[in-house]
């Protein structure tokens, strides 16, 4: 038995620093964009799994069972084999993130919540949404007219004018985006901002157009939608969403949390690594090899 044992401990030891190593390595990969090299480390992760718990459960079952092992008890030698490297990985991971590399927890929270902005960049803007961005989008147009008002000399009356003509563009742009199907790829929400800003743009020009060009207000009214619609990125729809479902992504605050999840993935992916492994070593009796 306690050969039995040194040999777990053994494999346990080797399986638990290998895998504490790649989690080194997945710092030191950083700089060529965590997320994208992470595939070659998780296929280096599984080949370090399967080559390990085989290495040791084939082992213990050459040298304690003669060769002749059951499944059941492949499988209870590759979990514990696999319980040790989970020891390991959670001690160096504490260590990893609470001391070695204390940037990495904030490096990790950042790019998850990254992957949630982008995800949300490709989903289509609601209905709901779209409406309150259109009022919105009303509110920061008629502000930027009051800044209009507050820096040029406009008597009261040519005021009166270009509210009512500011107010038309508002109602144009306001129709045209309400009668789209939201659908289209300029409803995803990463494009939604510049589609509407354009879309303002484009509805002004044709207003524009229309005026006599000897009309003075012509220049306050472009200016006042142009310098609008420049603010529409400030009040963007995926700011909002983002920051409703924010609360969502869970964030590590410390490094025993961060420590306990990703180990914990050790523990999942070692079961069901010692599975297979135990199917393929299984043995009821020997071979006529043997």
């Amino acid at each position: 038995m306690k050969k039995q044992w040194t040999i777990i401990l053994k494999w346990g030891l080797i399986l638990g620093v290998g895998l504490s190593i790649i989690q080194m390595a997945r710092k030191f990969a950083d700089g060529f964009d965590f997320y994208s090299f992470g595939p070659i480390l998780d296929l280096i992760n599984v080949l370090i799994f399967i080559v390990l718990i085989y290495a040791g459960t084939k082992e213990i079952k050459e040298t304690i069972y003669d060769g002749i092992i059951s499944f059941t008890k492949a499988f209870i030698k590759g979990v514990a084999i696999v319980v040790t490297a989970f020891i390991i990985v959670f001690i160096y991971l504490n260590l990893h993130y609470g001391v070695f590399f204390k940037d990495q927890m904030a490096f990790v929270n950042n790019k998850r919540l990254e992957r949630m902005e982008e995800r949300i960049k490709q989903d289509t803007i609601r209905k709901v949404e779209l409406d309150s961005m259109l009022n919105i989008h009303k509110q920061v147009v008629k502000k930027q007219e009051q800044v209009v008002y507050q820096n040029a000399a406009i008597d009261s009356l040519n005021r009166i004018m270009i509210s009512a003509r500011v107010d038309s563009i508002i109602t144009y742009y306001t129709y045209f985006m309400k009668n789209q199907k939201l659908n289209e790829d300029h409803f995803k929400l990463g494009n939604f901002d510049s589609y509407s800003r354009s879309t303002m743009n484009d509805i002004s020009r044709k207003f524009i157009a229309k005026l006599p060009k000897s009309d003075t207000s012509v220049t306050y009214l472009s200016t006042i939608i142009l310098n609008g619609s420049a603010k529409f990125s400030e009040v963007s729809v995926v700011k909002t969403r983002f920051d409703q479902d924010k609360s969502k992504i869970q964030l590590y605050t410390n490094s025993f949390s961060m420590a306990a999840y990703f180990s914990s993935q050790v523990l999942i992916f070692g079961i069901l690594f010692s599975i297979f492994v135990a199917m393929y070593l299984y043995r009821k009796k020997p071979s006529n090899n043997e």
